[in-house]
């Protein structure tokens, strides 16, 4: 029996966008040229998302929500921002304990209902609610309040009726009670 063997080789920048870009903010070298594969159109590490992850870090939080977090921020070129953001880090002595992590989920229905209810809402608000929801005891309520579970119907067919057939009298005292009423005199 031949057995092939695959040795999985993990190329920086490759297969791990997220580890590489961390990897490379904390390096402590302000000279390091930012890797090709973050630069690249279709890469997950976003502007916003460079942002976001200073987060919890409120000093330097304060800083990018004064001079930077705004429209103007589409249009910089991703190389510069990441450039001043490993500044940033380095001036403000920033650690990767002090990042905010986001977990990464795909986009439910309930998500996308929401978001549309309440567009004012920011998304991690919208999967906030939605994780809440989908712990809370009255799911079934919310799912069915906001129509994602249609009311299943039993499907009926000749063999059924026939065999499910009762007369009407059977009918009304088993489902109605019969209270007879007698006049006294």
């Amino acid at each position: 029996m031949n057995c092939v063997v695959y040795h999985l080789v993990n190329i920086p920048g490759e297969s791990m966008p997220f580890r590489t870009f961390n990897t490379w903010l904390f390096d402590g070298n302000l000279q390091t040229p930012v890797p090709s594969s973050l630069l690249k159109y279709n890469s997950p590490i976003s502007p916003i998302y460079a942002i976001r992850l200073f987060l919890l870090y409120g000093d330097l939080n304060h800083y990018l929500d004064k001079y930077i977090n705004n429209i103007g921020l589409m249009y910089l070129d991703k190389e510069e921002l990441f450039q001043f953001l490993k500044q940033c880090v380095h001036n403000f002595r920033v650690r990767k304990t002090h990042l905010a992590f986001f977990k990464y989920k795909k986009t439910e229905e309930l998500f996308n209902i929401l978001k549309r209810k309440n567009p004012l809402l920011k998304d991690y608000d919208v999967q906030l609610l939605c994780d809440i929801i989908n712990k809370s005891e009255e799911k079934e309520s919310i799912f069915t309040a906001l129509g994602l579970e249609e009311v299943k119907k039993q499907k009926v067919s000749q063999k059924n009726k026939q065999k499910n057939k009762v007369s009407l009298k059977e009918y009304l005292a088993t489902a109605y009670k019969v209270i007879s009423v007698k006049e006294k005199n």
